[in-house]
């Protein structure tokens, strides 16, 4: 039952990726590459973020709250928003509607996989049905929809709105 429930898990996490490349046309334009090369640019971005992180911002020994360490911590998501950017405008190549998507949905997905599955491997398997898992396949989907509307405005530039794209 617990193999049920993590396979339930994962289906309800990661289908909704299968159903957005299948029916969004990005399969009509043998696109799988470049969602794959979105994800590995996804990881890649995670990885220099991580030793940005490391390096420059240690773990502190103090109890209370610093509000300007913490502003410099979050200020490393800048990351993502510059690698996103690359992708879509240096790594991809065709029409910016199939770029966009390919983008999004790679990005999304491999930001799924790195969060949570090793959480539904773990957790779900466990002898005790528990339902916080389904809330984090639930939250995948809604994942999702924000990488794409994030990758969607991350792409737009000024030259673009204009009209001279």
């Amino acid at each position: 039952m617990t193999f049920l429930h993590f396979v339930n898990c994962v289906a309800l996490s990661y289908a909704p990726y299968f159903i957005a490349y299948r029916y969004s046309g990005l399969s009509e334009y043998c696109s799988i590459w470049k969602c794959a090369h979105a994800a590995l640019a996804y990881f890649l971005t995670q990885l220099c973020k991580m030793l940005v992180l490391a390096t420059f911002f240690p773990a502190s020994d103090v109890n209370g709250f610093d509000l300007i360490p913490e502003l410099m911590k979050a200020s490393a998501d800048i990351f993502d928003v510059m690698g996103l950017h690359a992708v879509i405008f240096y790594l991809m190549a065709g029409k910016s509607e199939i770029r966009f998507l390919a983008v999004g949905i790679g990005w999304a997905f491999a930001h799924s996989v790195a969060s949570r599955l090793v959480g539904f491997w773990v957790g779900a398997r466990a002898t005790a049905f528990h339902w916080k898992y389904i809330q984090m396949a639930l939250n995948s989907n809604i994942d999702l929809i924000f990488m794409l509307q994030w990758q969607h405005w991350c792409g737009y530039s000024p030259v673009m709105i204009s009209g001279q794209e």
